[in-house]
């Protein structure tokens, strides 16, 4: 039996899978502010999602910065309590597993969508999440990077003289734009219920400044959208192509919707221990 956990500020998602490809079942519960509830409750689910079974390993993607050597969250702005936690403390008695692999939560996600999802034709994937934030990560040859490389695609600047602010009051910044919270910002609309075309093809015309942006620094063969926002991507999708047929320099990227929406990351933690211990799909 393996485990995959996806460790979100709000939202705490975990899936056991008996083969590394098909997920048998799941949990979900909002993420505890004080870190021993969430302990529990994450052991708690470990307990019901392995029915008693051996755990052979457990994946955890985790939103901030993550030291995969030492297995230790280093700064995890959405969720501050977790700063200079050791993973290993947040499963309880299933901490000591030999066997726990970790990174990003976006990292996690992208994987899934690389190796299982709509990028898995590309050898080189960009992923974009776009949700309360923005999280991203570049996927070559079906692989994480080995190094320490933290992804921040949302941080980058795509207006220097605005006041249009995200949540770390970087202004210009793409998550400032396109982030969930942006949009109820600056249409003044849940983008849950917003049907409007019009909004929609703006929204996605600055979308697709980043992606071109992206496009530039990384020319990956595809670029998945996956996060919430994504739900919408049939009404976003004509304003990002738009931008980027501008471009001239290299080769446009499909831009593609991700498979597991949600589920991305929990998909990617089966992938990620499915590469660590060497199994064979």
């Amino acid at each position: 039996m393996y485990l995959s956990i996806d460790l979100g500020a709000s939202l705490t998602r975990m899936a056991s899978s008996s083969d590394l490809i098909n997920i048998d079942k799941t949990e979900v519960f909002h993420s505890a502010a004080d870190l021993n509830e969430e302990t529990f409750k994450i052991e708690k689910a470990m307990k019901s999602l392995s029915g008693g079974k051996e755990i052979e390993a457990i994946s955890i993607g985790i939103a901030g910065v993550i030291n995969k050597e030492s297995k230790a969250v280093e700064r995890s702005p959405n969720y501050p309590q977790l700063n200079r936690t050791q993973i290993r403390k947040l499963l309880g008695s299933f901490g000591m597993h030999e066997k726990i692999f970790c990174a990003n939560d976006s990292e996690m996600a992208g994987l899934g969508e690389a190796v299982l999802g709509t990028g898995s034709e590309c050898n080189s994937v960009a992923y974009l999440s776009l949700g309360t934030g923005v999280g991203g990560v570049l996927i070559e040859n079906k692989k994480l990077n080995s190094g320490t490389k933290n992804y921040e695609p949302g941080h980058q600047i795509i207006n220097f003289d605005t006041d249009i602010c995200d949540r770390y009051n970087i202004c210009g910044s793409l998550e400032a734009y396109v982030s969930g919270t942006a949009f109820k910002k600056i249409y003044k609309q849940d983008p849950i219920t917003c049907e409007d075309p019009k909004i929609w093809f703006e929204y996605g015309k600055i979308l697709g400044v980043g992606i071109l942006n992206i496009t530039m620094i990384w020319n990956p063969q595809c670029v998945v959208i996956g996060g919430g926002m994504s739900e919408k991507f049939g009404m976003f999708g004509g304003g990002v192509n738009e931008t980027l047929s501008n471009i001239t320099f290299v080769s446009v990227p499909k831009i593609k919707k991700s498979a597991f929406g949600q589920g991305s990351g929990l998909v990617g933690g089966l992938v990620l221990i499915s590469q660590e211990i060497g199994y064979k799909r």
